[in-house]
């Protein structure tokens, strides 16, 4: 189950975090409080929530909050939560593409 991706940068000590790209499932269990993924949901959104590191999620992913949640959602939790929404472009999808390629991964919601 894929719950969230890493954007980071190597440094000398290994992974320098620069900001966590959250799935939809992440985000439905945390807005629903589910029992049993709510509290995994939770700990990945804490840094973001803390404002240690930056978070966000494809614009996609509203509409698939907005289908897949079992009770009425309002856009501005994502703000509450300190989520930026990002809008796909022609060279966000090139990159897309590349890594696609690159790592054998499926279009999300293909």
């Amino acid at each position: 189950m894929r719950l969230f991706g890493f954007v980071g940068c190597e440094t000398l000590s290994g992974i320098k975090l620069l900001m966590i790209a959250f799935d939809s499932n992440v985000l439905i269990y945390w807005f629903e409080r589910n029992p049993t993924f709510g509290p995994v949901a939770k700990q990945a959104l804490l840094p973001v929530v803390s404002g240690e590191i930056s978070g966000c999620c494809a614009s996609i992913i509203i509409t698939e909050i907005i289908a897949g949640a079992q009770q009425p959602f309002d856009i501005r939790s994502l703000k509450d939560l300190n989520i930026r929404s990002i809008e796909l472009n022609d060279q966000i999808a090139y990159k897309a593409g590349l890594l696609r390629i690159k790592y054998t991964l499926k279009t999300p919601d293909a």
